[in-house]
């Protein structure tokens, strides 16, 4: 038997007046606590004025309890310590950096928890559910996340591996797939909207999230972006299959694909439009990774050739499509010749110098040409092996556009989301 219907566990590590207090004064303002709890676990705090605020919190919000840790234990740690003194059958997970929005009292708890109520192998619940290619699976974003206590005591806590955080949502999201519970987005799979101007999300689920308020500090940003790399590292030896995939991925760069792995929803879907927009009967993939793009482009062209600069890749790519043609080529270095009925190039020319213009020399080679480049990128944002950024219509001349946002979901005008495809059409006919 629960003490408590609801744990709220919020790590907090200094952000007393910019994420602390308006994280606790809309929990306060929306949701009934009589049944719940609020435990804040304060590491790394000093003396910036956070504990005298927990203090005074007590005396009108006994709900809200902390605890004290001189230290600063990172994320995976302080979450751990909460979710163990947690009294509540839920366990829900927020960062300091997520303040929810106006909304009746009580609804956010109750998006959260009604998919549990309603199918017993609900695992985790969660606004925003994401794809991690290092861990081949998806995943619910641990900024608001909530589970069942009894699949705690089922799939473990979270991995403390990885230390202030990034990766520790998605092998615990791996495990419990692969204890046979579901991961759910609320209350739909509808995407959170972004505020790039203030660097925030919100959505149909009441909440903003400030994203990795903490990891942008001076002490932290610098590192950030190695840490995070080397997580990701460790988040694909844990979970995904596989374990020759680790230098294919290319530092998680590109997805690979085998002959019987299905694909995310993003790129089923973006292959799935190059297929039904293809022409004639031979196709060249420029930048064919691991050839799955095979197993959609044959039914509508089934002399395909794929290429790449890879060749590890590409004898991956031969093993598990023995019956497509792969070859090593390398657009800067090399010269193109021949022509095919269709050209498809997915996030190839984000990659060259030369990008702009291939774009437009591919052309002379093909009768339908299908490219996608990511939309208008902040320098950045995505790896170190981007060399043209900000890329929009403007750049590619002469061709019709649509865009693609992470979800997967394809429209004929730009998403709000900074994650964007362009997905680009041209044809002789």
């Amino acid at each position: 038997m629960y003490e408590k219907k609801v744990s709220i566990v919020i790590p907090t590590y200094k952000h007393l007046n910019d994420a602390m207090k308006p994280c606790l004064e809309a929990i306060i303002k929306y949701t009934d606590l009589s049944d719940k709890e609020v435990i804040v676990v304060c590491n790394g705090c000093g003396d910036d004025g956070t504990r005298e605020y927990l203090e005074d919190l007590k005396n009108t919000q006994p709900s809200i309890r902390y605890l004290w840790y001189d230290e600063g234990l990172g994320y995976t740690k302080a979450t751990n310590r909460g979710i163990e003194a947690a009294k509540g059958e839920y366990v829900i997970l927020l960062n300091n950096d997520a303040f929810l929005l106006s909304q009746p009292v009580g609804l956010w708890v109750n998006q959260l928890i009604e998919p549990f109520e309603r199918n017993p192998r609900t695992g985790v619940t969660g606004p925003m559910v994401g794809y991690s290619h290092p861990g081949e699976c998806n995943f619910v974003i641990f900024f608001c996340a909530c589970i069942k206590a009894t699949v705690f005591q089922e799939v473990g806590l979270l991995k403390e591996v990885f230390g202030i955080g990034g990766g520790e949502d998605t092998t615990f999201c791996y495990n419990c797939g692969q204890a046979g519970y579901e991961i759910v987005q609320v209350p739909s799979q509808d995407p959170l909207q972004y505020d790039h101007t203030r660097g925030m999300g919100s959505g149909n689920f009441g909440i903003y999230h400030q994203g990795e308020m903490t990891m942008h500090d001076e002490e932290h940003k610098e590192a950030w972006p190695g840490i995070f790399e080397g997580n990701s590292k460790v988040v694909h030896d844990l979970c995904a299959s596989g374990m020759d995939k680790g230098v294919l991925h290319n530092g998680f760069e590109r997805a690979v694909y085998g002959a019987t792995d299905v694909p995310d929803k993003r790129e089923y879907n973006r292959y799935a439009w190059a297929a039904a927009h293809a022409t004639g009967r031979t196709v060249l993939d420029i930048g064919c990774s691991s050839g799955y793009g095979y197993k959609f482009l044959k039914w509508k062209c089934p002399d395909y050739t794929g290429i790449d600069y890879d060749e590890q890749i590409l004898k991956y790519a031969a093993h598990n499509f023995p019956n497509a043609e792969f070859k090593h080529f390398n657009l800067e270095a090399q010269k193109l010749e021949g022509h095919w009925d269709t050209i498809v190039a997915f996030e190839v020319l984000e990659h060259l110098t030369n990008g702009k213009t291939l774009a437009q020399e591919l052309k002379k080679h093909c009768d339908t040409l299908l490219l996608t480049v990511p939309y208008r990128e902040p320098k950045g944002l995505w790896g170190k092996w981007h060399v043209n950024h900000g890329l929009r219509e403007l750049d590619f001349p002469g061709f019709t556009y649509s865009y693609m946002n992470e979800q997967g979901n394809i429209s004929y005008n730009p998403f709000p989301e900074i994650i964007n495809l362009m997905l680009m059409k041209w044809s002789k006919f």
